[in-house]
């Protein structure tokens, strides 16, 4: 049940990540704004992480085909091979286990 809840939460999730990185508040009142944001983001991503929730860290790891989904790949002189230069989509465990593959950018 909670691994079916969690998946239809993901999108909003998402979502809110999304908006976060284009907020950019120049006015006073798009500052209060941004500020009520965090604080809603933050309730969510508290909540969640209690539940066992967590976000995978996956830029600059090795490509692993149990974790991570590669959607592109690119010639990168930064990078060996195999090693994961972009995050697409986020990738989710809960209680240690994957509830959604990250969707990765691979050197």
């Amino acid at each position: 049940m909670i691994w079916k809840l969690l998946n239809e939460i993901l999108p909003l999730v998402d979502n809110f990540e999304r908006a976060r990185q284009q907020i950019n508040p120049e006015s006073e009142e798009a500052q209060i704004l941004h500020i009520s944001y965090q604080g809603l983001y933050k309730q969510l991503v508290d909540i969640f992480k209690q539940q066992g929730f967590t976000p995978m860290k996956v830029v600059g790891k090795k490509f692993d085909p149990n974790l991570h989904e590669a959607v592109l790949t690119e010639l990168n002189d930064e990078y060996e091979k195999d090693i994961i230069i972009e995050e697409l989509q986020r990738g989710y465990y809960v209680y240690g286990k994957v509830l959604r593959y990250a969707l990765v950018k691979v050197s």
